[in-house]
């Protein structure tokens, strides 16, 4: 946490992105989200806004771009035009935030197909 410049640094974004993912997709365990939760709580590690960002995202809740890419990722058949439109609206946010957002939540979509490769051996 608190790893780059800005009101919201890059590293927490990403962070935001994962726990999005995660909420589509049950990635992280239990004891992740837990020191997150702990560190976010009892440690002054980032911003305050960032801190505020986090704590909602550990609580599954997320900006209408975020949900709504979520929303798109996770429908059997997605919609070109409605996934350019989330993609778009996210990565536009901020001077880089959604863009490391997006980065988050790329990551998490590979961790989710690393376990589902993972499982069918």
């Amino acid at each position: 946490m608190g790893r780059g410049k800005g009101e919201t640094p890059s590293g927490d974004d990403l962070l935001v992105g994962l726990l999005s993912v995660d909420t589509a997709y049950p990635i992280l365990s239990t004891k992740v989200r837990r020191m997150l939760m702990k560190l976010i709580m009892n440690e002054n590690l980032t911003t305050d806004i960032s801190n505020a960002y986090l704590k909602v995202a550990l609580s599954h809740q997320f900006s209408t771009s975020i949900n709504g890419l979520l929303k798109e990722l996770t429908k059997n058949k997605t919609t070109t035009s409605e996934m350019g439109h989330f993609l778009t609206a996210l990565s536009k946010t901020g001077h880089t935030s959604g863009l490391d957002t997006l980065t988050g939540m790329i990551l998490g979509l590979f961790i989710k197909e690393k376990q589902v490769s993972e499982e069918e051996k």
